[in-house]
């Protein structure tokens, strides 16, 4: 951490409580994120937590005022406006990511151990194999609106702009869900913005993946012109509204919207797939997916399995077999609605998104290919 990132102690309230540390409050300086690190793990007092957290970021944005200025609000109204307008039911747009899919899962294909690359999410849930045109979704316009209320209340609160771009660089971030959710300083968070863009979610299928598995990975995301977004916020913003600018005015882009890339093991695939197949109606697979680092989380496998699993190439006969036999077991197991109210019933936003009737058809069309 270099000098110019450190902060002054006396900017910290005298009242401070000295449980929160003795190299909190008593070192002369001290650097942003490791206190960041400290004071988000306690819980018992918040308010000074908060406290302390909005003091050191507010001297940190003091120390290089004009190095590196925050992100202007009407860049990111304009991309939630362009996104707005990609999410509008074009064709040409579903087909550009189609496209895109298949282009990143041949190269993810070279990478030594990977089997098969599948989508996940949008457009696959909007789609049917006979018809490429997209449905419209208003859940997807409901959270636009949620994110754009977080960018008009930001506005009032930080009037020179989104100051999470130069926090990131001045602070030297290492990644956004540990030091950005505590923070109280701004309304639009980092990962708001990126929840609401579009992007691409693409599972990659690995036999005994490795460090390695997860570096050639990358390499070939970025030989690719993929980014994750949590790398540079500012960048990822800009990439961004290029592309939608791009697509929305009907021409291929130069740059790429973002991409999310799981890693699933081969064997934890067939495991889950017996599960599966067996009657088990709650699975979950450990994930790793490529946000700053690789990190792992948990996906409700059977649920995504059902609503927009999609495989894009598939190398391995027993798993293309597996997955073939076990929508079969589904399809034969359960009626439709059954299917569709368990998938409803997973999580609010399930809920939500199954309460469009368009939504449900789509789901029923694609139950019923299987």
């Amino acid at each position: 951490m270099q000098d110019s990132l450190l902060v002054d102690n006396s900017a910290l309230p005298e009242n401070l409580d000295k449980s929160l540390g003795d190299k909190l409050v008593d070192a002369p300086r001290f650097s942003v994120v490791e206190n960041l690190s400290l004071v988000s793990r306690v819980d018992s007092l918040e308010k000074q937590v908060d406290t302390a957290i909005g003091i050191l970021i507010q001297e940190a944005n003091k120390i290089k005022p004009d190095s590196i200025p925050p992100m202007s609000h009407a860049v990111l109204s304009e991309v939630l406006e362009l996104t707005r307008r990609f999410y509008g039911g074009s064709k040409e747009v579903v087909e550009y990511l189609l496209q895109e899919s298949h282009e990143v899962a041949k190269n993810l294909l070279e990478v030594p151990g990977v089997v098969g690359v599948a989508g996940l999410g949008y457009p696959f849930y909007v789609i049917t194999e006979k018809d490429k045109s997209p449905i419209s979704v208003p859940e997807i316009y409901n959270f636009l609106d949620l994110i754009k209320s977080y960018l008009d209340q930001d506005m009032l609160a930080n009037p020179d702009g989104w100051i999470c771009p130069r926090c990131q660089m001045e602070n030297q971030l290492p990644d956004l869900k540990t030091f950005c959710k505590p923070c109280k300083l701004v309304n639009l968070k980092p990962r708001d913005i990126f929840r609401a863009v579009p992007d691409l979610d693409v599972v990659t299928i690995v036999d005994n993946p490795t460090v390695d598995t997860e570096l050639k990975i990358q390499e070939v995301l970025k030989s690719l012109g993929y980014i994750q977004s949590d790398i540079n916020i500012r960048d990822s913003v800009e990439r961004t509204r290029k592309a939608l600018l791009a697509l929305n005015e009907g021409s291929i882009p130069d740059m790429k919207v973002p991409v999310d890339v799981h890693i699933w093991r081969r064997d934890e695939v067939l495991k889950l797939l017996d599960l599966v197949s067996g009657g088990e109606p709650k699975v979950f697979i450990r994930s790793r997916a490529l946000h700053s680092v690789w990190e792992d989380h948990d996906i409700n496998f059977w649920v995504d399995f059902v609503f927009s699993f999609t495989s894009i190439e598939l190398r391995d006969e027993e798993l293309a077999e597996k997955i073939a036999s076990t929508r079969r077991f589904l399809k034969g197991r359960y009626t439709l609605d059954q299917i569709i109210d368990f998938v409803a019933g997973s999580s609010p936003r399930f809920t939500r998104l199954l309460s469009y009737q368009k939504v449900r058809d789509v789901l029923k069309d694609r139950i019923e290919s299987w």
